[in-house]
């Protein structure tokens, strides 16, 4: 009789993008500013195409307090404003893809403008998902307890903002 041993791999991909639906932008927004200069040591553009929330995840994981999106989908990362002009808040009015309510930068007149958030946001900053089963059984329900700790939760009635929450449990069949 031979004995066989499975391995099952279940892959669960958390997102809060329908998050900024339910937050209210001026919770988490910090104004428009155009760019002076940059310096490195307190900021940094990064690469690439960036929408919103992965920009200001990203900003948090790399110790920056702030984070500005421009033209849409450029990312930059500090933690001062020093550097930075504040303007009039219509001077960003590039949409951002997460919602029309957030703005992600504007350009007028050779000026580039940022909307600054931020980097502590409302994404996950850390999930684990656990079978609570000692075995798993082809074709039959399955309990999963999913843990996830948030970045920070903003109120959407007003404009004032909550603790970060810490772990959130959520569990499904």
């Amino acid at each position: 009789m031979k004995s066989y041993q499975w391995s099952v791999f279940l892959v669960v991909i958390i997102t809060l993008d329908c998050i900024p639906a339910i937050v209210s932008p001026n919770s988490w927004y910090q104004g428009c500013y155009s760019v002076k200069e940059i310096s490195s040591s307190l900021s940094e553009w990064l690469s690439g195409n960036w929408n919103l929330l992965d920009c200001t995840q990203k900003c948090f994981l790399q110790g920056y307090t702030l984070a500005g999106m421009s033209n849409s989908s450029k990312c930059l990362c500090t933690n001062s404003t020093i550097n930075l002009s504040e303007e009039q808040l219509s001077a960003c009015d590039e949409s951002c893809s997460v919602g029309l309510d957030f703005k992600c930068g504007g350009f007028s007149h050779d000026q580039a403008f940022v909307s600054l958030y931020e980097s502590l946001g409302p994404y996950i900053t850390n999930s684990s998902l656990i079978v609570v089963a000692d075995h798993i059984v082809i074709n039959r329900p399955v309990t999963l307890d999913t843990f996830a700790q948030l970045g920070k939760v903003y109120n959407s009635t007003d404009d004032e903002t909550a603790e970060p929450t810490g772990i959130v449990t959520f569990s499904g069949v």
